[in-house]
Formats: C-alpha cells, sequence, structure tokens
C-alpha cells in the first residue's frame, strides 16, 4: 500500500511551444510510504528547476540533442503523473558514476515518447538526489 501526498502551487499559463494549458509550480511533493525491508518513507519533489530542465531537454518541442523527448501529448500534468507512478511503482538503484542519489525507472507499456535514437520510448527513468529533488525525467 502506498500513500500520496501532492501538492503544487503556482499559476496556470501556457507552454511557449504548444496551445495546451501548462501549470508551473514552485515546488510540488509526492510522499512516497513504500514497504520495503526496511519500511522507509521516500519523498520526491518536483521543482522549478526540475521541471524547467526537463522541460528544456525532453520536452517535444526541445531542439537538444542526445536526449528522449515526451510525445506531444504529455502535459505538464501528465509528466508528474508519470513521475509519480514511477516514484511509486518503479525499481529503484543506485545513481550512476559515483553520483549521489538513485534512479526509479517504469515501463507504462505504451509510448510515452521517444529514445534518444528516435525510437518509441515506454519507459520513464526519474533521477533523484539525496534530499528527494528530482533532478531529470525522460523516456528511454
Amino acid at each position: 500500500m502506498c500513500m500520496l501526498l501532492l501538492w503544487s502551487c503556482g499559476k496556470i499559463g501556457t507552454n511557449k511551444t504548444d496551445s495546451a494549458p501548462v501549470q508551473t509550480t514552485t515546488s510540488s511533493s509526492v510522499e512516497i510510504d513504500r514497504h520495503t525491508d526496511s519500511a522507509e518513507t521516500h519523498p520526491v519533489n518536483i521543482t522549478q528547476k526540475s521541471l524547467e530542465h526537463i522541460i528544456a531537454r525532453h520536452w517535444s518541442a526541445s531542439d537538444a540533442q542526445g536526449a528522449g523527448k515526451f510525445s506531444k501529448e504529455i502535459t505538464v500534468t501528465v509528466l508528474k503523473d508519470l513521475i509519480e507512478t514511477t516514484a511509486t511503482q518503479g525499481t529503484f538503484r543506485a545513481n550512476t558514476h559515483g553520483r549521489p542519489g538513485k534512479i526509479a525507472e517504469y515501463d507504462f507499456g505504451r509510448a510515452i515518447g521517444t529514445t534518444i535514437n528516435g525510437s518509441s520510448a515506454t519507459h520513464l527513468r526519474i533521477v533523484i538526489a539525496p534530499n528527494g529533488n528530482i533532478i531529470t525525467a525522460f523516456p528511454y
């Protein structure tokens, strides 16, 4: 059983890369009570900085090279839902290359974007700092 607490504050605006409403937030927090061997609570926070990074690098309209991209249908609200699901149901492992934090991955079983090579992606990877802040999230 998982308990989620999600809050956000901000304003509704429009994303310059598409005409769908976008909610910009100063922070969003998901409190995760994962029943593992240690029964720890793992908080995950979607900060304004992480949201801006994800949009700049991984949004469908981004021209960033060498990055997985979300489908055009993914809104900020849907992105937050995808991150929540990955943080509560995903598989966790240590971050790579000795960096602090952890990585969570989840297969949605449906296309959520494209991989770094442009193939259809059904998985989401989120990188979580030791303090629980999301560093990035992208399809792969």
